[in-house]
């Protein structure tokens, strides 16, 4: 009874409040709910019988004036199952929304001590996973507290670190105003008016896509940024060029184009300034590296336009440069350094439009130059949409790390393998959910190379 008490007062120092029930029940099964030092919610869940290893989930970007509550799983499913064969699993909602990966990482290793303090027992092992920007918390958080934590599994992650991914979404959007607006007041860096520059964004997209020049330059800026002639998560991927600049402009208006040219401001306010750069980007480079260069030159020909000509004109513009101050804060909180001491598992759709798959690659690289390339696996699924991953994928996912933390060698990974495991689970398990509602699908895991990193 005295260490329940000394470990309940340790609990208060770390959250302004927590459940009534937890003083009462304290480590029972049940789910925990409080308020960490820092204004941050959490909660976490302890099973019927605990086998000692709790999951960490990292949820992804929340726009600021969104809802943000603490998430301590992806899904339903996955968090029911975790529950069911006795893992534990906890989150937080961190403490503002937007771009906050440096207050995510505190609050994580804050919620671990808070769940010690308040079960009276620390887990046998921690395993980090997450998706989106909660992917680069993951890989972040694998970095800075390998002794806290046994392993780490990404979703959809920006596993490439901040910097590169945002320098391309810069050039994306410098090429959307020099070839679908020139004269307009288009804000690329330091923006004031965040939502009259997105609808500006919106309106120079929209007018293009009404003309067959207009659809050329979309299919050029996609290519740019990497984004893919996929859209739709429940259908197959498309064949024909028009389709494909379809997929593309959809990606553009309905999911990119907020972050190029509205929430990129959130981020400044944090850093204090611009923090990236087109410094050294070859438009005509990251063309040729594009799986889209084919579709870019078809339309293009449509269109009767000279791609050359644009790509020289892209090239004739003024580069630029990013704040020493702010890229050094973008480099402190959103880096991966490569340098693994904790295995990572990542996972990516081949369609992903947001996140690209190419991120995968600079991951890859930075691995490699460190030098351990045994900690790393990569994992693919073929599917269009963000993180638009089953259940049934997404547990065999984590089987496989905590096997490889287990064993210390990882499972068999082969495709056939992999959806041969997730085929096991019902059909409930074999869905995913998008804004339009909940698709039924097989496991689609494929063995496949990432695209180069456009930049």
């Amino acid at each position: 009874m005295v260490f329940a008490l000394l470990v309940a007062l340790g609990a208060a120092l770390l959250a302004r409040s927590s459940s009534p029930s937890i003083l009462a029940s304290l480590g029972a099964p049940g789910v925990y709910s409080g308020v960490l030092q820092d204004g941050s919610l959490y909660e976490f869940q302890l099973p019927t019988h605990w086998n000692g290893i709790l999951f960490l989930y990292s949820h992804g970007y929340v726009v600021k004036g969104d809802l943000n509550p603490a998430v301590d799983a992806g899904d339903i499913y996955t968090g029911a199952w975790l529950l069911d064969h006795g893992y534990a699993v906890a989150g937080s909602s961190f403490a503002s929304a937007g771009w906050d990966v440096a207050q995510a990482e505190t609050d994580q290793k804050d919620l671990l001590l808070q769940f010690s303090a308040i079960t009276g027992r620390s887990p046998s092992e921690v395993i980090a996973w997450g998706h989106s920007l909660g992917g680069l918390i993951t890989v972040e958080l694998a970095q800075l507290y390998p002794n806290k934590i046994a392993g780490a599994v990404s979703f959809c992650g920006v596993v490439s670190g901040g910097a590169p991914i945002w320098n391309v979404d810069l050039a994306a959007m410098v090429a959307i105003k020099k070839l679908l607006g020139p004269k307009s007041k288009l804000q690329l860096v330091n923006i004031t008016h965040p939502s009259q520059n997105l609808a500006l964004a919106e309106s120079l997209v929209n007018n293009a896509q009404k003309s067959p020049s207009g659809r050329a330059r979309i299919a050029l800026v996609a290519a740019i940024d990497g984004i893919p002639g996929w859209y739709n998560p429940s259908s197959f991927q498309p064949n024909s060029v028009s389709a494909q600049e379809r997929a593309q402009y959809q990606w553009l208006t309905i999911n990119d184009l907020p972050f190029f040219a509205d929430y990129r401001a959130e981020l400044e306010k944090r850093a204090g300034g611009n923090f990236s750069t087109d410094v050294g980007f070859n438009f005509s480079t990251a063309l040729l590296r594009s799986p889209s260069l084919s579709e870019v030159r078809q339309l293009y020909d449509q269109a009767g336009l000279r791609l050359t000509s644009d790509l020289n004109e892209l090239s004739k513009i003024k580069p630029i440069y990013a704040g020493n101050g702010p890229s050094q804060y973008l480099e402190r909180y959103s880096a991966v350094s490569g340098k693994l001491s904790i295995p990572l598992l990542t996972m990516h759709t081949t369609g992903d439009g947001l996140v690209p798959d190419s991120t995968e690659s600079v991951l890859k690289q930075l691995v490699s130059s460190q030098g351990d390339q045994s900690m790393l696996r990569q994992l693919t699924v073929s599917r269009a949409g963000h993180c638009t991953f089953s259940a049934s994928e997404t547990i065999v996912a984590l089987k496989a790390m905590l096997y490889r933390i287990h064993t210390g060698r990882w499972p068999n990974l082969s495709p056939s393998y992999l959806n041969s495991q997730a085929d096991e689970f019902s059909s409930t398990y074999n869905k995913f959910t998008t804004v339009n509602g909940s698709f039924f699908t097989k496991p689609d895991f494929v063995k496949t190379q990432p695209p180069p990193f456009p930049m």
